[in-house]
């Protein structure tokens, strides 16, 4: 379950648990105790963190007319937008701005509905994920299964 304390608070907290004072020469000298424990701490509270924030589905807003924002957690992942296709129609292009994806999977393109569109992100951003190794964070999304666009 996660805390209801910011990162920063459990962070600052762990460090002033981890704080011991000693005298030497009469003068108040602080220092760390078990450095390496308190650097295992805070990794573990800054691995939840982003568990927490990228755990569920990917959330959609819209962004003005024609251009929405996948979001996962706080993170903007990527979006869709809605342009000419160059023949008089029109399109939705779509990318993923938040992670590199070259050589795992392709992170913008276009696509003719605005549902292809989203379910390429969401694909493009699980696919990000399992290669990170954190498959247990893809997205459960709501979109249904689309067509590849």
């Amino acid at each position: 379950m996660a805390s209801e304390k910011s990162l920063a608070a459990e962070i600052e907290a762990a460090l002033t648990a981890r704080v011991k004072v000693i005298r030497i020469r009469g003068q108040r000298v602080r220092f760390i105790e078990d450095i390496p424990a308190l650097a295992a701490e805070i990794a573990a509270l800054q691995g939840r963190a982003f568990e927490d924030g990228a755990r569920g589905s990917v959330r959609w807003e819209p962004k003005g007319q024609g251009c929405e924002m996948a979001y996962s957690g706080d993170l903007m992942v990527g979006m869709v937008v809605e342009r000419d296709d160059g023949a008089g129609g029109r399109e939705w292009a779509y990318s993923v701005d938040a992670v590199h994806t070259k050589r795992i999977t392709k992170g913008h393109g276009g696509t003719k509905s605005l549902r292809a569109a989203k379910a390429a992100v969401e694909r493009a951003w699980t696919a990000w994920l399992v290669h990170a190794g954190r498959a247990a964070l893809a997205p459960n999304t709501t979109e249904g299964r689309t067509d590849r666009g």
